[in-house]
């Protein structure tokens, strides 16, 4: 509704004295909300990106959670399990999730029991997952399967040359659009990977 933001504004007007906080998964949402000059929050909010969750702060949560329900999950389970979902929260939790239903009561999960639920998982996403791959155009699905490795700087020589992609306008053209749909994400190095979760393995 673009009529919102207005009306949020006029009622927020009203409340001087209250502190607002903004939340939002889809990035470029939350970026013309408060970056355009024609928006009416233009410049009203100082903008924090979460990033993943660490590992340090995940593997005793999982651990945790399982130990309530009399379950238990081991160091190597937690590894393969973190791995797959980058610290990315949902993912973790969706994961962690289908792997819990595999395990006994009175028993602890193993990296196979991850691996099984990892099937689960990509059978729960399978229709997101399509629609992201159909809904993509030629270059942009070369861009997808060449960051299934892993993060790449996809604009080097070397990284066209072995993956098979176009020329650098059509391959910036292709991460733009991808971007915006928070399907790939510029890693701290520069560099460019998989946003979506479970979708390089769905690749």
């Amino acid at each position: 509704d673009e009529t919102f933001p207005n009306l949020m504004r006029a009622v927020f007007q009203t409340q001087p004295e209250v502190a607002h906080v903004y939340l939002g998964s889809r990035r470029h949402v939350i970026e013309s909300i408060f970056n355009d000059r024609h928006e009416p929050f233009w410049r009203s909010a100082r903008q924090v990106e979460l990033g993943r969750l660490p590992e340090q702060a995940l593997a005793p949560y999982l651990r945790g959670r399982f130990a309530v329900t009399d379950r238990g999950i081991d160091d190597e389970a937690i590894a393969r399990l973190l791995a797959i979902t980058d610290g990315h929260p949902y993912a973790t939790q969706e994961l962690a999730f289908f792997t819990w239903g595999h395990v006994p009561l009175g028993h602890a999960a193993h990296p196979e029991d991850v691996d099984a639920a990892l099937t689960d998982a990509l059978r729960a996403e399978h229709n997101n997952l399509a629609r992201v791959w159909e809904g993509a155009t030629k270059n942009e699905r070369l861009v997808l399967l060449a960051l299934r490795q892993g993060p790449l700087n996809l604009y080097s020589e070397e990284t066209r040359r072995a993956t098979g992609l176009p020329t650098p306008t059509f391959v910036q053209r292709a991460v733009g659009s991808l971007t915006r749909d928070d399907i790939v994400e510029k890693t701290g190095d520069g560099r460019y990977a998989l946003a979506e979760p479970f979708l390089c393995e769905w690749l």
